[in-house]
Order: C-alpha cells, then structure tokens, then sequence
C-alpha cells in the first residue's frame, strides 16, 4: 500500500505530494474497511481476538485524514503530510491487527526484548507494564477508581498513546516520546501508591529527576492513603483540599520537566514538600486525638485476632506515643509500626470482600510487625 509511494520527493513539490498521499490515505482506509466488512465472517476466530484493535486504528487513520483535508484546504501542506503519514501507519496497523490469529500462551516463546537503560524504548516499556500492573491490582483487588483517579488513569494512557505516535517521526529525535512515557510513569505512580501503599517499580532511574518526581509522587499518596482510613481524623475535607494542593504542584513540576525548566522543577518540588509536611500534622492530630496517659490504659493487646473493646488503631497510637517519648531513635520499631498503618486497610478492605487468600497474607505481615513491636517495647525503660 505505502509502497507504492515515494517519500522522497522534493520539497518544491510539496502541495502535489500533500494531494498524493491524501488520497492514497483515502484509499486506503476504503480498501480496509470493505476488506474488514467483507472477511468479518469467515475471520471468526480473528476478529474476535483483534477486531476490536483494527476498528480502532481505522477509526484514527480517519481522523488522521480529516486533519490532512483541513490542512490542504489551508494550505498547510508540510502538516498534511504529516497526517497523511501517520494516517497510513494506523491502516497497516489495522491490516496487521485483523489478520492476526489468535495464539496460546504456550506458544509464546520468544524472549521480551531487552532496550538500553534509559533509552526512549525502554521508558515506553516500563509505562506500559506499569499501566498493565494497575489493571492486575485493580481487578485482583476489585477497586473502583474515583472520578479523579480516573481522570489520572486517561492520562497516562493518552501520555503512552502520545509517546508511542511521537516515536520515530521522521526527521525528530525520541527526546519528546521519552519525557512524554516518563510524565505517564510518575502518573501511574501517583494512582498506584493511593490503593496499594507500594513503589510501582522495582528499580530506581538513571535519571535523578525522575527519581525524585517518582519517589515524591509515592510518599505523598502513601500519607494520603494511610490518614483518610484513620477512624479519628475528622478533618477529611481539609485533608483532600491539601492533597489537591500538593496534586497541583506535582502537575507543575512535570511540566517543568517537560521543557527542561530544571529551576521550576525544584522549586515545586520543593513547595510540594512543603505542603507535604502539613499531612504530618493531621498524622499527629489524629494520633493524639486517641492518645490517654498510659497509666489509666490496661496493658496493651498485642494479639490480632482478639476481640477487646479497644481497637487495633487506638493501641497503634499509643504505641507511637510510648516509642516517642520513651525511645526517640527506634526507627526499626517506627518502621513497623508505619507498616501496620499501611497494612490494616487493606486487611480490612479483603475481609469485606471475602478474599481470604489476600486477607491472610496481609494478617500474617500484621503478626511479624506486631512481634517486633513487642520486642522493642520490651527494651524500653518504662
């Protein structure tokens, strides 16, 4: 189909090569769209495994063609082609989609390929199995995603979608495609860490700055998550206000890495931490809300599974009291203890949901904690 065409035209002739591929275009999606029609039946097994795709890259090689049209009828021929190209990819795409056949795990022997660290390649890679690991959990988990969440999850994969056309375009470098599939994996970060209190990847960048966009977008849903399942905070409306804030901010930064603004970057990176420190107060707050001296409290429940009048959270804050004022520099004890915050939702959430499998293994995280816990409040002086 493409072949048929030289790209390699000279550039004085311009409006007649913008005209020619316009109706090779045009052409084109005509031709898919019978064959399409015409094989749909006897296809049976192929349309039903990837018909959907080539309908939808023939629905783009359409609008790809009505940009080409507007642009010739502005005279903007350089961008027709554009389109016009980009347009004819998304029909061979579709050919290659609808003529595929359906093929069993099993045959799948081939290797994933393996791109350089850091190459444009690899950063589309890592978003798409970070898009793939969101779908898992939210499936796995049965999660429904909030109307902003939803928003962000659009996001990312329009910034995959965008990543992947702007790859490769002749005659540009893959700068944009890269950043472009980097902005997307600090999103899908940022979705991530709201329902599974995690880092979405294992290993860390060689780019610093994404590191530190990634790492920030972590901490703060991570707080996020962890203060809205407290049953003391009262203050959730001003709580989400603050997170919109700091959303905000983490916005701003990436568009600052976008354009290679690095004095920008920091600076809302920085006011982004700044903002950040105020969810350490609504923690203290809804740690001291429960708190009550210890010498009018009955010994402390360590066992997970009893049923006493006090809860779990109440003794986790007064736990945290003890550690602070008693034993300062426990960061072992401390660590656990931010584990069991972390943990006890999701317990929660998977005992509600019946998913006993989930629920165990997160009960069995809860007791190793819990036995630590008792072993360093064993050490303190009190």
């Amino acid at each position: 189909m493409t072949g048929s065409f030289d790209f390699d035209k000279p550039l004085k002739q311009t409006p007649k090569v913008a005209e020619e591929l316009l109706a090779l275009l045009s052409n084109s999606i005509a031709k898919e769209s019978i064959n399409s029609n015409e094989n749909q039946a006897s296809e049976q097994e192929s349309s039903a495994v990837h018909q959907q795709l080539s309908h939808l890259r023939l629905a783009k090689a359409r609008r790809a063609y009505q940009k080409a049209k507007h642009a010739v009828t502005d005279d903007e021929y350089e961008e027709a082609i554009e389109h016009s190209r980009r347009g004819l990819l998304h029909v061979e795409l579709a050919r290659t989609h609808f003529n595929s056949t359906k093929t069993e795990l099993s045959q799948l022997t081939a290797p994933a390929p393996q791109f350089a660290e850091g190459s444009c390649e690899e950063s589309i890679q890592t978003l798409i199995e970070a898009i793939t690991q969101i779908k898992l959990v939210v499936e796995y988990k049965k999660i429904v995603l909030n109307r902003r969440l939803q928003e962000r999850l659009l996001d990312v994969v329009q910034s995959l979608q965008d990543a992947i056309e702007s790859y490769g375009q002749t005659g540009a470098s893959n700068k944009g495609a890269t950043k472009l599939a980097e902005c997307g994996q600090v999103w899908a970060q940022f979705i991530y860490g709201h329902f599974n209190n995690d880092e979405l990847y294992s290993q860390k960048h060689p780019n610093k700055a994404l590191r530190s966009l990634t790492s920030f977008a972590w901490q703060i849903t991570t707080n996020f998550s962890s203060l809205t399942s407290s049953p003391k905070l009262k203050q959730t409306n001003q709580l989400r206000a603050q997170m919109h804030s700091i959303e905000k901010s983490l916005e701003s930064a990436l568009d600052a890495y976008m354009t290679d603004n690095t004095n920008d970057l920091e600076k809302y990176l920085r006011l982004g931490q700044i903002e950040s420190q105020a969810l350490k107060q609504y923690e203290v707050h809804a740690e001291s809300s429960v708190q009550v001296s210890t010498e009018e409290q009955a010994p402390l429940n360590f066992n997970l599974l009893a049923t006493e009048s006090t809860s779990l959270r109440e003794d986790l804050a007064r736990m945290a009291s003890l550690l602070k004022k008693h034993y300062p520099d426990a960061k072992k004890a401390e660590t656990a203890l931010d584990k069991l915050r972390q943990t006890l939702p999701q317990m929660k959430r998977s005992l509600k949901e019946e998913e006993w499998q989930q629920a165990a293994r997160l009960l069995d995280m809860c007791e190793s904690n819990t036995a630590l816990l008792k072993n360093e409040i064993a050490k303190l002086d009190i």
